[in-house]
This record gives structure tokens, C-alpha cells and sequence, in this order.
């Protein structure tokens, strides 16, 4: 005998699926309402507050106060630290590269570093080649 929902829930590929029905159907909220109390405050609440907690960490590094950054441009870098490609991803190169142009309204500009030693350790370095391997908030596409 096959449950009822049970194929609906096996096909889903997102919980918010399962979580639809148990929060919308009286026969599931009517029979657990303290036990969907608790799973809504933790599926609701604890996960935007760990992003937060993270934020904040991201938020105390940028704005130290040996910095002596205003509070406008602590925040602006702590976005830029939150939302931008890795440094040891390829799309760094390309973000970076859009960012002077538009900063300096098109035109050229100089400081660029290319050496062969210093590409060639960041390549063999395996705390590099790890992180290179872990995914990026964003995709790669939003930064090319």
C-alpha cells in the first residue's frame, strides 16, 4: 500500500515540496501543531541567522578599528568581501579587471602584477588548489 504524497515527496528535489503540504493540509498540521511549531521556527529562523552570524564575522574583519574605515566604507568592503569571486578562483581575474575599468570610467590603467614565480606558487600551492575546489556563493557567471 503506498502512502499518500509518498511518490510526491521521493520526486521533489526541494524539501520546500514536503514542507508545502505538511503547512497547507489540515489532516498533517492539525494532529502535530508543537511539533511544526518547533520545525518551522528552526527551519525558518536558524539558517538567515547563521548567514548573519557569518556576515558579522565578515563585517568585524573588514572594519577593525586599527582601520579607521567610516562606517559607509566598511560596509561597502564588507559587501565586496561577502559577494565577490575568491581570489583563487578564474573569475577573480575577470572581476577584477571590470572593476578598474569601471572605476576609472574606461580608462587605462597600470598596476597590474603578472609574474611567472609568483603564478606558478599560487598554482602548486595546495591550500590553493583545495579552496579552488569549494564552491563560490555566487556563480561564475555573475562575475564574467
Amino acid at each position: 500500500m503506498q502512502r499518500p504524497y509518498e511518490a510526491r515527496w521521493a520526486a521533489a528535489v526541494s524539501s520546500t515540496v514536503v514542507m508545502q503540504d505538511v503547512f497547507s493540509e489540515l489532516k498533517f498540521y492539525r494532529s502535530a501543531p508543537n511539533y511544526l511549531y518547533l520545525f518551522q521556527h528552526c527551519a525558518l529562523k536558524g539558517v538567515p541567522e547563521a548567514v548573519v552570524e557569518g556576515m558579522g564575522g565578515v563585517w568585524d574583519r573588514c572594519a577593525t578599528p586599527g582601520r579607521h574605515l567610516s562606517f559607509e566604507a566598511g560596509a561597502q568592503e564588507a559587501v565586496v568581501c561577502w559577494n565577490a569571486p575568491r581570489p583563487y578562483h578564474p573569475e577573480c581575474d575577470a572581476f577584477l579587471a571590470r572593476a578598474l575599468t569601471r572605476y576609472f570610467e574606461g580608462g587605462r590603467w597600470h598596476f597590474t602584477h603578472s609574474c611567472a614565480e609568483t603564478k606558478s606558487r599560487t598554482e602548486q600551492s595546495k591550500v590553493a588548489q583545495k579552496l579552488r575546489g569549494r564552491a563560490q556563493r555566487l556563480p561564475g557567471s555573475v562575475w564574467t
